[in-house]
């Protein structure tokens, strides 16, 4: 019988069907090797800026089983911006459900805080997958009873009280009662008709700026001596008072200041009260606490009765988004722990060696689990790398509890700066960095020991065995220009003298 198709004979049907067959087996056997393990369902997701939760969350997934989940979690203080970081593992900090395909991880996290959550999570394959959040852990406003109030910081009196998202829009103020601009009338009004210079701010947003029509506005183009007043019927208790601002032109370590302008408020501490607002660009935003003279943070305290705070510009050089009070942090952490005898410490250039080593000492106690490195190292090509180092993974931890000794292997011919981490067992951290390297040269020669007298030279000469000694123009050294700057170590070069006959 003749074929129908005669693009295909007979005797090709079982090689086409073996060519199938192989073409589908390829393709199963890919879509197996291209499954990657998800990281999915991540609450609080840092979309909007106040998500306080308990805990952080995640489901980690993959068709070849979960083998390995880990969270390196940065926790900054608002009230002094310090960081220290956690690794974090099932078997240390997460908290591990459901079956191996699809895991729920949780972690502990504490409010009032601002964390960055590195997620890694590793599958049977040995394929990895990560993911990054940054969270800030703020209870928001709550009108009448707000854990945490938030001020715009373009709102000046009429005056409202937890007054709705852009309820001062286009409404008018009086110089020298409301405000003072010491500007004159540069920078826009996009907020407000009189008063300071608003405009939009670039910072993450807030839930009540997320699908609506709302806006979200900064002070703006400040200069010293400008003032804004506040008056509220502030909620009664004792706060902290933090602005959410930015900075494009250098920090400022008093940017501006916060007085009580009338009723009866109060400000413990020592006067004046200032924020000094980080230079990271204009729409940059940080947390930035009042510090009073003393060092400490201001505690504001308020009877439920209006009062009036002003917010003084000293440096002028800011962007302010809104005013933050948070109930007043009066847990002083009690430092129980030194590092010391760091090796190689930085302290000389050339510092040779095959490990870092250090000694932790803390009357509270120091798991080696609370131990943290994140080193940096650059080889003299220029190639770098950065790896975080536990006890599980990089670092030899020996000692007591309130003695630890800790070393790490180094490479050779390597620049490192390390970040050493230590939390106690009451939970408080300290930490350090050091710069240094292990740079071990074969032989070095001064840049400034050339050939003296017409290609003189010493072998090994003795440190500034070339002091004074001058060298002759065109033959030990040439410089294109007589404008010599200076001679601090040798002398001038000897003109070669050319004789005419």
């Amino acid at each position: 019988m003749k074929n129908r198709n005669p693009l295909i004979s007979s005797t090709s049907l079982p090689a086409l069907f073996a060519t199938v067959l192989a073409a589908v087996a390829l393709l199963l056997c890919g879509n197996v090797a291209q499954a990657q393990p998800t990281i999915s369902g991540t609450y609080p997701n840092g979309t909007n800026l106040f998500q306080p939760a308990a805990q952080l969350s995640f489901t980690a997934s993959s068709p070849a089983t979960i083998t390995n989940v880990s969270v390196l979690l940065k926790t900054t203080s608002i009230a002094t911006g310090t960081s220290f970081f956690q690794t974090l593992t099932p078997g240390s900090g997460l908290t591990v459900t459901g079956p191996n395909t699809n895991e729920t991880v949780t972690a502990t996290l504490k409010s009032n805080k601002v964390y960055s959550a590195t997620i890694t999570i590793t599958d049977g394959n040995g394929v990895s997958a990560n993911s990054t959040v940054n969270l800030t852990q703020f209870h928001p406003p709550i009108p009448g009873k707000r854990r945490t109030g938030t001020i715009p910081a373009m709102e000046r009196p009429g005056i409202f009280d937890n007054p709705q998202v852009n309820a001062y829009a286009g409404l008018p103020s009086t110089s020298g009662i409301d405000f003072v601009y010491a500007n004159g009338t540069s920078g826009p009004s996009a907020y407000r008709p009189q008063g300071v210079s608003t405009e939009g701010a670039g910072d993450v947003p807030r839930l009540a700026y997320i699908g609506t029509t709302n806006i979200d506005y900064d002070i703006g183009f400040g200069h010293t001596n400008t003032w804004c007043n506040y008056t509220r019927h502030y909620p009664a208790g004792t706060y902290n008072l933090y602005m959410r601002g930015a900075d494009g032109n250098g920090t400022d370590a008093d940017s501006a200041r916060v007085t009580v302008q009338t009723g009866t408020a109060t400000i413990a501490g020592t006067a004046p009260y200032t924020f000094s607002v980080p230079s990271a660009g204009w729409q940059t935003y940080f947390f930035v606490p009042a510090i009073g003279a003393d060092g400490k943070l201001a505690q504001v305290t308020f009877d439920g009765t209006q009062s009036t705070l002003q917010i003084f510009e000293d440096g002028g050089d800011m962007n302010a988004n809104f005013y933050m009070l948070v109930p007043a942090d009066t847990n002083v952490p009690v430092i129980a722990t030194t590092i010391t005898n760091i090796y190689p410490d930085g302290t000389v250039q050339f510092q040779p060696t095959n490990n870092l080593t250090f000694t932790a000492n803390s009357s509270n106690g120091i798991d080696p689990t609370g131990i943290t490195l994140i080193v940096s190292g650059t080889n003299l090509l220029g190639i770098g790398y950065t790896s975080n180092l536990t006890s599980a993974n990089g670092l030899v931890v020996t000692g007591t509890s309130t003695n630890r000794n800790v070393s790490t292997a180094l490479k050779s011919n390597t620049v490192y700066t390390v970040f050493i981490q230590v939390i106690d067992a009451s939970g408080t951290p300290v930490s350090t960095s050091v710069t240094f390297d292990t740079i071990n040269p074969a032989y070095t020669f001064e840049a400034e020991d050339w050939d003296y007298s017409g290609g003189s030279f010493k072998d090994n000469p003795q440190t500034n065995g070339y002091a004074g000694v001058a060298a002759i123009d065109g033959i030990d050294s040439l410089v294109s220009t007589n404008n010599r700057h200076s001679f601090a170590y040798r002398g001038g070069s000897v003109k070669r003298i050319r004789f005419k006959y």
